[in-house]
């Protein structure tokens, strides 16, 4: 997942096919997840991070939990 920021809206993009969503804060660590097709499911993503605050990793029912390695 790469994330960005462009004129005040977060997107991201996933997996070698660069699928695109949007990203919208939730609480604390966790963003809600959307897509622009209506028959993709939005689901809720948490960030894990470092003792520096850089993200180390997520967690995502509909995509699963990541380590960044």
């Amino acid at each position: 997942m790469q994330v960005s920021a462009d004129a005040g809206n977060i997107t991201f993009v996933l997996g070698p096919g660069r699928f695109p969503g949007y990203l919208s804060h939730w609480t604390n660590n966790t963003w809600q997840l959307s897509f622009s097709n209506p028959d993709d499911p939005n689901g809720l993503v948490t960030f894990s991070t470092g003792a520096s605050g850089s993200v180390t990793g997520m967690a995502c029912d509909e995509l699963g939990s990541f380590v960044r390695g």
